[in-house]
C-alpha cells in the first residue's frame, strides 16, 4: 500500500478549525501509513492552493476533497480506497 497525502487546511479564528486539527490527529492516529499534514494558512511559508477558498479545507492527493468538515468514516473509506487504488 502506498501513502496518500492528506492537507487539512486551518486558519486562526476559523470556526471549525478546532475541529478540523482534531479530525486530523484522528486519521493519523486511525491510519498512520498515510500522510496527514495540518497547513496554517496565515504561515507565510505555507503553500495554499487556489482552490482552497476558506478554511477548513480538505485537500487529499492535490484535489480539493472537502471545504468544511467532512464525516471521519467517509474520509477514511476515501484514504483507504485510494491507498488500494495505488497498488491496482
Amino acid at each position: 500500500m502506498r501513502r496518500a497525502h492528506l492537507q487539512v487546511y486551518i486558519a486562526p479564528g476559523c470556526a471549525g478549525c478546532d475541529t478540523a486539527s482534531l479530525l486530523a490527529h484522528r486519521v493519523r492516529r486511525l491510519r498512520p501509513a498515510h500522510r496527514v499534514e495540518i497547513v496554517d494558512v496565515s504561515d507565510p511559508q505555507a503553500t495554499v492552493p487556489d482552490a482552497v477558498i476558506g478554511t477548513p479545507a480538505y485537500v487529499l492527493e492535490g484535489a480539493v476533497y472537502s471545504l468544511g468538515n467532512p464525516d471521519l468514516d467517509e474520509l477514511l473509506a476515501e484514504l483507504d480506497k485510494l491507498a488500494v487504488g495505488y497498488d491496482a
